[in-house]
Order: C-alpha cells, then structure tokens, then sequence
C-alpha cells in the first residue's frame, strides 16, 4: 500500500485500504487524477487477478503524463480511456462489471448521470460506490447517492458505496 500512499492525491490511507480490500474482477474507476486510488485497486487486482479501466478526461496533460508515470513506478496494467463517464459507459455491457468506484465531477447532476449510466453495467451484487461522501464542498455526492441508491453505507472516511441488489 506504499506504493498508493506516496502517489499524490486526496485519498485517506484508511479509504486506500478499503478500496484494496473491495476491489474486485472487472473494475472501472471514473476520475483517477494521478492515480493515487488507481494504484490501490490495481495493486488488489494485480493480485487476485482482474482488469482495471480507469476512464477520466485528464483536462491538463501534464496530469495525465503524471497518472501513466505513476502506474508504470507500480507496475500495473491498466487500460485507459481519456473519454467522459457517460460516453465510456456505453462501451461495457450491461452485468458485465464487478466493482465501480466514481470520483469525477462531484456536482450533482453529474454524479445522477454517472450513476445512471453505471449501474446497470454492474453485476448484482457487486458494489458501486465514490469518493466525497459528506464533503462540504461536494453536497451533491451525497444528495445523489440518497436518491438513486436506497440503502448505501458510508463504511469508511468519505466514502459511499452500494451494494447492487
């Protein structure tokens, strides 16, 4: 997890652990930054076998180049996707992922969009879940999560997830 912890991002190592221990089989992060949770969920899927699609439009190059740096220092294999949420989720199946973490936009039509658009490529019972939970300059995060996903937790810091019934 060191290896998470050094890459620069706003990710708690107390979030950075539960992402590890959740992630799982075909996962998609939308909104990696640097890749500072990336590196955490694809050091799990390293391990326990699976595929990582980090999706996020990189608005800066400089970002960017940064995210692919950090991901080849940890030696992980990621399949990238410089594209908005809502046009990459059109390139999966529905039931075809196991495990989706949201930590693009945080405004609240954004995140209803995300999530509309994500859900069902989830498999039931897999989880769904994002990043600024409670945040007070994100109120939109947990407005939407209230909404669309009845029943979600907070398990950890400012994290939300749902489990896909």
């Amino acid at each position: 997890m060191e290896q998470a912890e050094s890459t620069d991002g706003f990710m708690t190592p107390s979030e950075l652990n539960w992402l590890y221990d959740h992630a799982c089989g075909q996962s998609v992060e939308i909104g990696s930054y640097k890749g500072r949770s990336a590196t955490a969920i694809g050091l799990k899927l390293k391990v326990a076998g699976g595929q990582l699609t980090c999706i996020d439009l990189w608005g800066w190059d400089w970002v960017y180049d940064e995210f692919q740096e950090n991901m080849k220092r940890s030696k992980l294999k990621v399949h990238i996707m410089r594209m908005n949420s809502i046009d990459a989720a059109k390139s999966f199946k529905e039931q075809s992922l196991d495990f989706i973490f949201i930590d693009s936009s945080h405004e609240y039509e954004d995140t209803v969009a995300e999530i509309k658009a994500w859900l069902p490529r989830l498999k039931s019972g897999s989880l769904l879940c994002g990043h600024d939970y409670l945040h007070p300059d994100y109120p939109g995060v947990e407005q939407a999560a209230n909404e669309l996903c009845p029943g979600y937790e907070n398990p950890v810091d400012s994290i939300w997830t749902y489990k896909k019934p």
